[in-house]
């Protein structure tokens, strides 16, 4: 067996022994003795037992303490026995017994002074013990002498190893009572609270006993002494026992508040027996009265002095502890969010001392910051804790944040720094985190204050055990608050979704109908052909539309059949300031009068088949060809909306707002008498400022060979063929030509001729079909124009495809040169397969 394993076996051994030899001496032992050699076997037990536990610091030595205690107390089983050996081992024990409790003031739990060395914090005492073993024994030793009588030695010596004691004692209580200003931890001061409650009444008794004796009323035969020195020895092995034993740290500070009320009891009641000089009754019933008298007046006493002790003794006046009380007491009946943070914050802040100072209740999912202004009300805010304070929490799950110890390690520990300095600002006591099964719910901010003094044991064994309760509060309703987010996402995104489905029908609808809209209004080409304006007609034109269309009136082109108007229209988009919206081009006479106003304003919300050409052009332009061609109806409902900027759908309830740069086109003047016939007066006004007239075809004879070629090139491509040229003589011919269908029909005439082509130009016998100059098409056609042989059928056929082909392929021009409505030309086009 090691010599480490033997030690703890040694003092026990050894006390037995003692007990046991001084025991077997001749004479009769009184019941002190008796009382006095049970202690001393019972302490030297209690340090062996004590020292089982290997990973205690200091339990060896405290067995070793407790084997010295009972060794001193040993020779009060037989105080009459004179004997050089018990006086020896008496005074050994005594030195023992005081370096050990030196050397464990000075290393137990923690190092007194952190830089000296552990090797010289264990000589020191032991030195001193030495030193002061060797003054007693030179003192005891002339009592026995080896020849003669013993010598007598001055009463005054004989105190020397009480007050050797007492010395030692006394060193121990006050280096012990200043280790809070010495740099120990919250757990080494709740361990070194054990060690004060064991050293002050053994320093009280010892003091009293050296007194007593100094002044001769005591002697150390009498009984009161021998059984004050067997409490002495229990007291100090008590008390360093429950300083090493880890389990009873966290109820050191209670304990001792009790001890300290008990004791005032207990002497407040001793000083009122002696007052009055009570006796105890002789009477059974007198005496069972008196005991239970003293019973209730002792508890009495008791908890009237616990709230004094407390607030004497108790960390920081027990400011902290009482706050916890009460937070506890108030989140009881707290249901809501302010409810909690009213609870906890307020009496956080009188914990403080300090109105100025602000308590801070912070939650993590969703993040949210709780604080209470002067008055006591709280007040929420979506904002987050430190990332820094938050990272170190979720590092170190479950630790509470102690500025005071972070302070401490800075030196050591740089990467702290940013953490520290996280607290200062926020002039933080402590970071209390509010986690339930590892996760993270929030955290509590206790601020500073007036406070100087650092958390105790107790306080930071309170707050955690509130942050539990506290958090369970915080874990609820953070989860009633994710719930209603997710709820209310919930809602947000069907509502998203409610309404990104109306708008996706919507936009299927306009592009339904604006598929719709560019079949009957032209293919882009149209739109981007170029504007050849060689002429002068035909500059000064465009200047005119550069100008007019800064204007945000609604616009009216006056232009005869067959004039290209779609490219003119698009500059007029892309120069208005629009050209990032819609272009919308509305063929009034491709529509049927019943369904002309569906066809401008839409229907019902705007997600039908007819969403409206003025909704599908918001923020753009809308493009009115034919505007003659709308029912007197709707040129009225139109005329109201433009003087409005509102519109109404058919069937609809509400109006929408008219957002759109309206660009119509007109074949008859409206201030003639033909443009009063069809055209509405109030349509006419509203154009009556912005009305231009499209120069024709045959005031642009500059610009007749270029847009001769483009159409050459045009129908090239049309009909898969290279692209031809055309000799001078067939240029001559259409140049002189009158072209009454304009542009229509020189594309209609140039895509003929490129038909016939046999060769690479087009030869003057290509425009054999073309009219000479000097027979123009009439406005109308008559009777004596047209080949009437055959049945009805072919001629009427071949009427209307004589109409078509001198307007140029325009269907409303070719039913107005015949006097037909426009409806009714269609009606006969589809019966001949001609549409």
């Amino acid at each position: 067996m090691s010599q480490t394993r033997i030690l703890p076996y040694l003092g026990p051994a050894i006390v037995f022994y003692l007990v046991a030899w001084v025991v077997s001496l001749p004479g009769e032992l009184d019941t002190i003795g008796h009382l006095t050699a049970v202690v001393a076997l019972l302490v030297s037990l209690a340090g062996f037992l004590g020292s089982r536990r290997p990973d205690t610091k200091g339990a060896q030595r405290i067995s070793l303490l407790s084997a010295c205690a009972a060794a001193a107390i040993v020779e009060s089983i037989r105080p009459t026995t004179l004997s050089f050996t018990l006086e020896a081992v008496h005074l050994a024990a005594l030195g023992g017994f005081a370096g050990l409790v030196t050397d464990l003031t000075l290393s137990v739990p923690d190092r007194a002074w952190p830089a000296m060395h552990p090797n010289t914090a264990r000589v020191v005492p032991y030195l001193i013990s030495l030193i002061l073993v060797a003054i007693s024994l030179s003192v005891v030793a002339p009592l026995i002498k080896p020849f003669g009588d013993p010598w007598l030695i001055p009463t005054w010596m004989a105190q020397a190893p009480l007050a050797y004691a007492l010395v030692a004692l006394a060193l121990a209580l006050l280096i012990r009572l200043l280790r809070s200003r010495l740099g120990s931890g919250p757990e080494a001061l709740a361990a070194n609270s054990w060690a004060i409650m064991g050293l002050v009444p053994a320093s009280f008794i010892a003091a009293v006993l050296l007194i007593l004796k100094a002044v001769g009323l005591l002697d150390s035969t009498d009984a009161l002494y021998r059984g004050a020195l067997a409490v002495i020895a229990v007291c100090v092995v008590s008390g360093h026992l429950f300083m090493v034993d880890k389990r009873r740290r966290l109820s050191a500070g209670k304990a001792a508040r009790n001890v300290v009320a008990a004791t005032l009891t207990m002497a407040l009641l001793a000083l009122f027996v002696i007052a009055f000089r009570l006796h105890v009754p002789e009477q059974p019933w007198q005496l069972v009265l008196l005991l239970v008298a003293t019973l209730l007046a002792s508890t009495g006493v008791f908890f009237g002095f616990q709230p004094i002790v407390t607030r004497l003794l108790a960390p920081y006046a027990g400011r902290l502890l009482h706050a916890i009380d009460l937070a506890v007491e108030q989140l009881i009946e707290s249901r809501s969010l302010d409810e909690i943070a009213k609870a906890v914050l307020v009496p956080m802040r009188r914990a403080t001392g300090s109105l100025d100072a602000e308590p801070l209740l912070y939650g993590f999912d969703p993040e949210w910051e709780a604080r209470v202004d002067v008055a006591g009300q709280p007040h929420l805010a979506p904002r987050s804790l430190s990332h820094t304070i938050a990272r170190y929490l979720r590092d170190n799950p479950g630790e509470i944040v102690l500025r005071g110890s972070l302070e401490a390690m800075i030196v050591r520990r740089p990467p702290l720094r940013p953490l520290v300095d996280a607290l200062v600002n926020l002039d933080a006591l402590c970071v209390v985190p509010l986690a339930t099964k590892e996760e993270l719910e929030g955290a509590l901010i206790i601020p500073r204050g007036i406070r100087m003094s650092a958390l105790t044991l107790e306080e930071i064994a309170a707050l955690a055990r509130f942050s539990r309760f506290l958090a369970t509060f915080v874990s609820v309703l953070s989860a009633e608050m994710r719930a209603q987010k997710r709820a209310s996402d919930s809602d947000r995104i069907a509502i998203q979704a409610a309404e990104e489905a109306r708008h996706s029908k919507h936009e299927i609808a306009k592009l339904q109908a604006g598929a719709r809209v560019l079949k009957a209004g032209g293919s882009f080409e149209l739109l981007k052909a170029p504007l050849i304006a060689y002429s002068s007609a035909m500059r000064a034109f465009i200047k005119c539309v550069d100008d007019a269309i800064q204007e945000p009136t609604p616009l009216l082109l006056l232009a005869e059949s067959g004039t290209a108007l779609h490219a003119v229209a698009y500059r007029m988009h892309e120069r208005s300031g629009r050209e990032g919206n819609a272009f919308v081009i509305g063929d009034c006479a491709s529509v049927g009068e019943s369904k002309s106003g569906l066809a401008l304003f839409g229907e019902g919300d705007g997600t039908g088949d007819y969403p409206g050409w003025l909704t599908l052009a918001a923020g753009g332009s809308l493009f009115l060809l034919d505007l003659p061609a709308l029912p007197r109806e709707v040129q009225r409902s139109l005329a109201w909306a433009l003087a409005t900027r509102q519109a109404q759908r058919i069937d609809g309830n509400e109006a929408y707002p008219l957002d759109v740069k309206l660009i119509a086109t007109t074949r008859v003047d409206p201030r003639n008498n033909e443009g009063f016939e069809f055209l509405e007066p109030e349509l006419t006004k509203r154009f009556a400022s912005q009305l231009l007239r499209v120069p024709p075809l045959r005031e642009r004879q500059e610009d007749l060979p270029s847009l001769i070629l483009m159409e050459i090139d045009r129908a090239s491509r049309v009909l898969g063929r290279p692209v031809v040229g055309i000799e001078p003589q067939a240029l001559a011919v259409l140049q002189k030509h009158h072209w009454p269908g304009n542009q229509e029909e020189l594309r209609f005439v140039v895509q003929k001729a490129v038909e016939n082509c046999q060769g690479e130009r087009i030869q003057e016998a290509d425009l054999a079909f073309v009219a000479p100059a000097a027979q123009a098409p009439k406005a109308m056609l008559s009777p004596s124009d047209f080949h009437l042989e055959g049945t009805l059928e072919v001629v009427e056929r071949r009427i209307i495809e004589q109409a078509l082909a001198t307007a140029a392929g325009n269907k409303s021009e070719a039913a107005r040169i015949l006097g037909l409505k426009r409806t009714t030309f269609l009606d006969k086009l589809r019966r001949y397969s001609l549409d």
